[in-house]
């Protein structure tokens, strides 16, 4: 998803930021906090654009990845970011 930006925001790329490294999710991206203080990007109601978007190219590479450590991403309603992880249960009831 491609969100509204500030003309000529040098700090995102069509909305989105750098945000850092995570260890489980890799690269990631956050709202452009500029052009949300500059209103040209609205705050999720959901998650107040604490959500972050990994640099993954498709969600199925994103959840077999993730699965590797037994763990699920929690997403966004609102904006369909990560805002945390759940773990995955086995077939016996148990969590990995």
């Amino acid at each position: 998803m491609i969100l509204p930006r500030l003309a000529g925001c040098p700090y995102c790329i069509d909305g989105y930021q750098p945000a850092g490294v995570d260890l489980y999710l890799g690269p990631v991206y956050m709202a452009c906090q500029i052009c949300i203080d500059n209103d040209a990007i609205d705050v999720c109601a959901d998650c107040g654009c604490d959500s972050l978007f990994p640099a993954f190219t498709s969600a199925h590479r994103l959840a077999e990845h993730l699965a590797r450590y037994g763990l699920a991403p929690v997403l966004c309603l609102g904006c369909f970011g990560i805002t945390d992880f759940r773990a995955i249960e086995d077939h016996s009831g148990g969590t990995r």
